[in-house]
């Protein structure tokens, strides 16, 4: 927060010729941290802007979606994920991504996409093993994945709504 007030001159006579310098530091100091709180100021409002704009159109893609991260964490889902999710248990972020497909087969695949850094596509099975899913993993630069679930084998409804679902916190 800035110095909202000129410097008393006349408490600054002590000061000699130091005191317009110091007065014009001040002023400097009081305008360069309006102008950065400016300058966040607008770049929020621009993210802001950017991240609806973004969840919008992802929430317009007609294929059921899946972030995990690097820890194997569900940190995003899209509304056709949260049905397919929804098959096997509660859907939820931050939930291990194997309480909903069996751990043995999925984390095979994450091995051979870590290695090579290439797309993996696999029969993802539930956990118990009653269900399965043609999956695709595709790699994310800072580790992760993301899980794309093949909608044209699922019976979820084109005209089911699609939230976004996310924690990237």
């Amino acid at each position: 927060v800035g110095i909202d007030r000129d410097m008393d001159m006349q408490a600054a006579r002590y000061l000699g010729d130091l005191a317009p310098a110091a007065s014009a530091v001040t002023k400097q100091l009081n305008e360069s941290t309006l102008s950065t709180a400016q300058a966040v100021a607008a770049e929020t409002s621009r993210l802001t802007q950017e991240k609806a704009r973004l969840t919008a159109l992802l929430t317009e893609i007609p294929i059921a979606t899946i972030l995990v991260n690097p820890d194997g964490q569900i940190v995003l889902y899209d509304g056709q994920a949260a049905e397919v999710l929804a098959q096997l248990g509660v859907p939820r972020l931050n939930a291990p991504i194997t309480e909903y497909f069996d751990a043995s087969t999925l984390n095979a695949s994450v091995r051979t996409l870590q290695k090579t850094g290439k797309d993996v596509a696999l029969e993802a099975h539930s956990v118990d093993m009653s269900q399965s899913f043609d999956v695709k993993l595709k790699p994310m630069e800072g580790g992760g994945y993301l899980m794309v679930i093949d909608s044209q084998t699922l019976d979820i409804s084109p005209d089911a709504p699609r939230p976004l679902v996310y924690d990237f916190d």
